[in-house]
């Protein structure tokens, strides 16, 4: 996916410490606390309950975090299947993670994850991702995916159903 306005590269870096932190439920109290600042300050910069907070994330008991195991309200998942990297031009680009051909890992809520990156940090920093569409395999069941379409920063899904015929061949039918 690119970006419909050239995005800075300390902008990439800071959206990428975001996206690769461990969305954990936090305790903002905490936060607080250990920011040396106000619940109020930490829930405006953190989000409520530390959607943004990067600290801390590992597989561990730490006192901000409330549950391990539950993201914050809002957020798709523990872990966002995207990055943002250089292409050849030097042009930034939001890329999948997942899965890769170490991992069996497969990631079901894409279309959630890009509507959370738009609406929680790409629009509030200015930036839009340009008009595209991708087709996402759901690995377990071969005959089921979906295409993803963003367009003025709005995503939709629609269901790809597969059906193979006799001579080996294939056809995608759209269900709207």
């Amino acid at each position: 996916m690119y970006f419909k306005n050239p995005i800075k590269k300390e902008d990439a870096k800071l959206i990428n410490k975001i996206l690769d932190a461990r969305k954990v439920k936090r305790n903002m109290k905490e936060v607080a606390k250990i920011e040396k600042m106000t619940l109020e300050e930490a829930i405006k910069k953190y989000g409520q309950e530390g959607e943004f907070y990067t600290k801390f994330c590992e597989f561990s008991k730490h006192k901000t975090i409330v549950d391990i195991n539950t993201p914050p309200k809002g957020v798709p998942g523990l872990y966002c299947p995207f990055c943002i990297e250089a292409d050849d031009n030097d042009n930034f680009i939001i890329v999948d993670t997942f899965p890769t051909e170490d991992t069996e890992f497969v990631h079901y809520e894409y279309a959630h994850w890009i509507q959370w990156l738009i609406d929680k940090i790409l629009k509030p920093m200015n930036y839009d991702i340009a008009d595209f569409q991708d087709i996402y395999y759901n690995y377990e069941e071969w005959n089921m995916s979906y295409k993803i379409c963003v367009k003025n920063n709005v995503v939709s899904v629609y269901d790809i159903i597969i059906s193979y015929s006799t001579s080996d061949s294939f056809s995608k039918i759209q269900n709207n």
